[in-house]
């Protein structure tokens, strides 16, 4: 009987210790670790960041100061496959995507960085560098010759440089979008679409979110690309435009509704656009010969220094119509402007009749009015 409890007890203590074991293994396996270090010499701070889903932003998760071996840990649980970001004191950020507990190495030199653990975020900073030289192969040079045009005010060749760009748009976009596709249905490829003008190209986003819905349908990115498509959605042709309220210039505070009855043309630029700055004359012109018959435009500048969209304006000849200054780009999340030159013309009732037209596009709109 003795020999019969002791077998008993020492079952149980040996089940408690495997029990305790498995627990702890599973802990240790289920988190993610990641480690970095070579980063004390420019920083203090270091934040993570997971993306929010619902929120379509980055959300902190912890933060802490660098230590004096210019390394950093930090330690989470996984819980789902998604993006994260690294931020160091809000002027370095290191985008990361991960979809598997373990431990991700982070090794920075001279401004370069070697990750290990991490594939998906290796796919990442291979999608990054993709995208810089496709830009430069298609873009470098005709950016070069517009500049010179511009200063030269070679009208010719503006037109038939502009002409020219969005022929190599196209040959762009082909090798973009692979380079999209490749990254599959994947926190990794979401982070690539993001790259996408959801306004411009949704033909092409519609047709990846069909696949991630297929392919990964409860995601966390999936269900992002879901609400970031419903969003960009709103400002379609025959909608109401999402209503805002600022200040001009001037610093009056103006709403959409104090323009209804009037045909609004609502304009996205910057001042390093060329594509916007070879607009805005053409754009004043039309002002010029229309106000007076019910148009107005809303010029809305993504520019990050106010000074240099204020001489912009002046220099554009543009400083008639009203301007606002969206440098924390609220207004443009508002309407999904990811890329310049954009624009929406709304009718006298409020609702969106165009979008993304040209001077000329708009001339021929206007001559009916």
């Amino acid at each position: 009987m003795n020999r019969t409890i002791y077998l008993i007890i020492a079952l149980v203590i040996i089940a408690f210790s495997v029990l305790v074991y498995t627990n702890k293994y599973m802990r240790e396996n289920s988190s993610v670790q990641i480690i970095g270090e070579g980063f004390k010499d420019e920083f203090k701070h270091v934040t993570l960041h997971y993306f929010d889903h619902n929120e379509l932003t980055y959300k902190e998760i912890k933060s802490q100061s660098l230590s004096a071996d210019e390394k950093f840990e930090f330690s989470f649980p996984f819980e789902n496959a998604n993006l994260y970001q690294l931020s160091f004191d809000e002027k370095e950020y290191i985008p990361l995507s991960i979809e598997h507990s373990g431990t991700i190495s982070i090794v920075r030199s001279e401004k370069k960085y070697k990750i290990e653990g991490s594939q998906s975020t290796n796919n990442i900073i291979w999608f990054e560098e993709r995208n810089e030289q496709l830009q430069a192969k298609y873009f470098a040079q005709l950016k070069i010759d517009i500049d010179k045009a511009m200063i030269e005010d070679d009208q010719e060749t503006i037109k038939n440089l502009t002409e020219q760009s969005e022929i190599l748009l196209l040959e762009f976009l082909k090798e973009f979008r692979e380079a999209i596709i490749d990254l599959g249905t994947t926190p990794a490829g979401y982070y690539a679409l993001r790259y996408s003008d959801f306004n411009k190209e949704m033909d092409f986003v519609e047709e990846r979110l069909v696949a991630f819905k297929k392919e990964a349908p409860n995601s966390l990115v999936t269900k992002a690309l879901e609400k970031q498509v419903y969003q960009a959605k709103l400002t379609s042709i025959g909608n109401s435009p999402p209503q805002f309220e600022t200040k001009d210039k001037e610093g009056k505070i103006i709403t959409l509704n104090d323009y209804l009855g009037n045909v609004v043309l609502i304009d996205f630029w910057a001042s390093w656009c060329r594509a916007c700055r070879i607009e805005n004359p053409k754009f004043a012109v039309l002002y010029e010969t229309y106000k007076n018959k019910g148009f107005e435009i809303i010029s809305i500048s993504q520019d990050k220094i106010e000074t240099v969209w204020l001489k912009s304006i002046e220099k554009d000849g543009i400083g008639a119509w009203v301007h606002i200054h969206d440098e924390d780009l609220t207004i443009s999340k508002q309407f999904s402007i990811s890329s310049l030159p954009q624009n929406l013309l709304l009718s006298g009732d409020g609702k969106i009749i165009a979008k993304n037209i040209s001077a000329e596009e708009l001339s021929t709109i206007l001559s009916n009015l």
